[in-house]
């Protein structure tokens, strides 16, 4: 019988102290404050999941414990435990039953209808969890936002500002860099927060899950 673990894990960056949300086994992320670009070994996600896997015959479904792990240089709190998954938003079981261990993306809650993924485990993963087998509601490095359905604006839709040097319109995008030079005047201009954070939402602390063999 396969096993369902879930994770919520967080730490903080050590550079800057402002808290990091790791929605997915990911080995690099940058800081949503600083920007600093943040490693997670495969060790380390072995030291933050195997808790979870060795616990999971003590647990009843919807029984978890809570953990704060020391490793890498990062100080990582946890929710682990025993559960199927659950939509990040309305929190009703996802039809799982139906989705083929081929399917890489998006899945739909049959409740709410909200996004969220299903993948395949990454083989790095599987090589330090040899029997993680697939991923829900989590985020890859392929599909960083696939945790949580958010809403950025499309890239063909840019966000129109005026230049603070000239006045002319800039067209930002998700892809543009927070300081943004004007193509007109040369003058670098620096996204103010409003837009900065309307083009990249803040994640939520939700949930995410891994089958196990």
């Amino acid at each position: 019988m396969p096993r369902f673990c879930v994770y919520k894990p967080k730490t903080s960056c050590p550079e800057c102290g402002n808290p990091v949300i790791l929605d997915g086994p990911v080995r690099s992320l940058d800081c949503p404050t600083c920007f600093e670009t943040l490693r997670f070994p495969p060790d380390l996600w072995k030291s933050l999941m195997e808790d979870a896997y060795d616990e999971y015959a003590s647990l009843g479904w919807d029984e978890g414990n809570n953990s704060t792990i020391f490793t890498q240089g990062f100080q990582l709190q946890l929710q682990h435990g025993r559960q199927m998954p659950k939509c990040p938003v309305c929190r009703e079981e996802l039809p799982i039953d139906g989705i083929g261990d081929d399917h890489e993306g998006p899945i739909y809650c049959a409740a709410c209808g909200k996004r969220t993924s299903s993948h395949s485990a990454p083989d790095w993963l599987k090589r330090v969890m040899p029997g993680a087998q697939r991923l829900y509601c989590a985020a890859t490095e392929e599909d960083p936002n696939g945790a949580q359905e958010l809403d950025i604006p499309p890239a063909d839709k840019p966000v129109m500002m005026a230049c603070m040097g000239c006045g002319a319109s800039l067209g930002i995008t998700t892809e543009s860099p927070r300081i943004t030079t004007c193509d007109y005047c040369q003058v670098e201009n620096f996204l103010p927060d409003p837009l900065w954070r309307r083009l990249h939402p803040v994640k939520k602390r939700v949930p995410w899950y891994v089958r196990y063999a």
